[in-house]
């Protein structure tokens, strides 16, 4: 993992390691206490995030995660597989955001992170990265968005 420093941009060769590269995270087991705790947090409770639906009821075959529980995994399985430099991180965007496939309980996901670009905001470094959150045993992805993130 490389360090950087949150007001200076990286020198070319540095950069040039970074931007491109391709980093996975382990898998990780979505479960329902963590929709159920995500649900407590956001208020949002909708029938297709419970665990009691109706056999048959759901269009997705059961309960499934929320996609911004799916984008705030991503930004820590990003974390934990090392493609974001060590620093504090926040949030500064979100472009082409789509949720492509849903999540059921009990699946497990892993986030594929490729660092776009890097620039200097404001004395502040930007980090512009993709997310493609992979289910296992899945042929389309549950998430794809491009994040900005800020080093504060």
């Amino acid at each position: 993992m490389t360090t950087l420093q949150p007001a200076a941009l990286p020198d070319r060769e540095v950069t040039a390691q970074i931007i491109g590269k391709h980093h996975m995270s382990n898998w990780f087991h979505v479960t329902q206490q963590q929709i159920d705790a995500f649900s407590e947090a956001t208020g949002d409770d909708q029938w297709i995030h419970r665990s009691n639906i109706e056999p048959g009821h759901s269009p997705f075959g059961g309960p499934i995660a929320h996609g911004l529980l799916l984008v705030s995994l991503a930004i820590n399985l990003a974390r934990e597989c090392g493609a974001l430099p060590e620093g504090t991180w926040v949030l500064y965007g979100f472009d082409k955001l789509r949720f492509r496939a849903p999540v059921r309980i009990g699946r497990r996901i892993r986030c594929l992170t490729v660092i776009l670009g890097l620039q200097d905001l404001g004395g502040r470094l930007l980090v512009n990265m993709r997310f493609v959150i992979e289910i296992e045993d899945g042929k389309i992805p549950a998430l794809t968005t491009n994040c900005s993130l800020l080093c504060v």
